[in-house]
């Protein structure tokens, strides 16, 4: 299994596809790994350089010592494309992952060829708050997820899903399940400390897709995910029946996304 090292802990990644392809990095949000990016992942690896890694604290990678913070998320995921020799890739982003995802593009620039965001969160002293009460009820409960591996599965999924099969509810049960509590933590503190991205510093904007579900309820259209959109200049796509967990609610519509950047 494939780590690197950074100066505060380890990242676990995979890697598919011909480095020689075009490349592209994906970013999972909260209570998730790189395995929420699997169809997608197997799907472009015949036509691109595909990079998955779990964020630390997240998925196989160990929680770090130190605080954890979005910039420091973010210097990592750039020092791990310079280790893979990755100069500059479309960075899909989810979730958090999105909102990492564009400050990755404003922090470095260079490397973001394009971006496509699926439900991005933006950040507010409501959102903050949210987090902050979420962490101290996870403290307060022996630093236990099963409440909030139980509700989401439903909770912030929409129609389409449920019309379909349980296999998505369990699997988004299964990745929040494996979650190390603290690790939950202190992703949470990252979504509650995160600054606004700074897209004005942008010269150049990438070329940007936004994907909204109809039914998300934790990252909506407007008051969130609008403003990212807005500052990105982005091309919005909503998607019908879906709630906030896209690549699995509805994996072709990602995939069609990604491969409508073009480099």
């Amino acid at each position: 299994m494939p780590f690197f090292s950074t100066d505060s802990t380890k990242i676990f990644y995979t890697t598919g596809g011909s480095p020689s392809n075009p490349a592209v990095v994906f970013i999972h949000g909260l209570g998730s790994s790189q395995n929420y990016f699997y169809s997608q992942f197997e799907a472009l690896s015949s036509t691109h350089h595909v990079i998955l890694l779990d964020t630390p604290g997240s998925g196989q990678s160990p929680t770090p010592a130190g605080p954890p913070s979005a910039l420091l998320l973010v210097s990592e995921i750039s020092a791990l494309m310079d280790h893979l020799n990755v100069p500059s890739a479309i960075v899909v982003g989810h979730s958090l992952g999105g909102l990492l995802a564009s400050l990755l593009a404003v922090e470095f620039p260079n490397k973001v060829a394009g971006l496509v965001l699926l439900g991005p969160v933006h950040p507010s002293d409501a959102l903050a708050a949210a987090f902050e009460t979420r962490v101290k009820t996870i403290e307060q409960t022996d630093f236990s997820l099963e409440a909030i591996y139980n509700a989401v599965p439903l909770a912030a999924t929409g129609t389409l899903s449920r019309s379909k099969s349980s296999l998505v509810h369990g699997f988004i049960r299964e990745l929040v399940s494996r979650q190390d509590p603290r690790g939950y933590i202190a992703t949470c503190t990252v979504i509650a400390t995160a600054p606004v991205p700074e897209f004005a510093k942008l010269d150049k904007k990438p070329p940007a897709i936004v994907l909204v579900g109809e039914e998300d309820k934790t990252a909506p259209y407007e008051g969130c995910v609008d403003k990212i959109a807005t500052g990105l200049e982005a091309e919005v796509r909503f998607l019908e029946g879906v709630g906030h967990w896209h690549a699995l609610e509805d994996p072709e519509a990602v995939l069609d996304a990604i491969l409508s950047i073009k480099i």
